[in-house]
């Protein structure tokens, strides 16, 4: 199934509160802007394993995919680094050996930040970790070109579940309101005291950033959708699908 199938189907069942921890994570976590999907992959994974003693390779072993070289991503000589990264932004601790060269030692993985400091709590991140792991090297370099190239992070998380929902619905024609009435369980809640934006805003920001190709029809009719736009930012879609 495509990544963004993949994470559709995670996005939908998140609450408010996981779409804001996301945001957060992202945010204060710099893994984005300073780092990468590949910090992303190892942070999940070790959110999702037991703390306790690991070593580079085994860290790989697990997560890597095939980068567009066909070599292991992210390889153990990154893992390193990336802990590293990870350490210094205050979501994991690391105890690392006192002698020899990391790479041939093990060390300790302590992860409670991120249950008490960050809240990452529940089955959503548990889900998430097994769409990221399951996604391509291609698919997850798009995921950062669409965080660092839009302001994305400055919108409502749930912007990103519109685009997810786009490709899994396909290219055609809706109704606005019945795409509104997908998004109806987010707003029974506040999203903020100020911010009223809806599925409607997800789209008309996703079609200034020429992510998505909208045209709105009149008031009452159907708006065309086209999702091609997505496999420009690298993403695997399947532009066949229509509505």
């Amino acid at each position: 199934m495509e990544f963004l199938h993949n994470l559709n189907e995670v996005l939908k069942k998140a609450a408010i509160q996981d779409f804001k921890a996301m945001n957060n994570l992202f945010e204060k976590g710099h893994l984005w802007d300073w780092y990468g999907p590949e910090h992303l992959k190892t942070l999940l994974y070790l959110h999702q394993s037991d703390d306790g003693t690991y070593d580079v390779h085994q860290i790989s072993q697990a997560i890597a995919v095939k980068d567009a070289k066909g070599e292991p991503w992210p390889g153990p000589v990154m893992i390193e680094g990336i802990l590293r990264d990870l350490e210094e932004v205050g979501l994991i601790r690391v105890t690392w050996g006192t002698t020899g060269i990391v790479s041939n030692q093990p060390f300790k993985v302590t992860t409670e930040s991120l249950l008490y400091n960050w809240h990452l709590e529940g089955d959503f991140w548990k889900n998430l970790n097994g769409a990221i792991q399951e996604a391509t090297y291609k698919d997850l370099q798009a995921l950062r070109r669409l965080y660092r190239e839009t302001d994305l992070l400055d919108q409502p998380p749930f912007f990103l579940r519109v685009l997810s929902w786009s490709t899994v619905n396909g290219s055609g024609k809706f109704l606005l309101q019945k795409v509104k009435d997908e998004f109806d369980d987010l707003l029974h809640h506040a999203w903020s005291l100020h911010d009223s934006r809806d599925a409607e805003s997800g789209l008309t920001w996703a079609r200034k950033r020429r992510l998505l190709g909208i045209t709105w029809g009149m008031p009452g009719e159907p708006f065309e959708l086209d999702i091609r736009p997505l496999s420009g930012w690298g993403f695997t879609i399947n532009a066949e699908v229509t509505a």
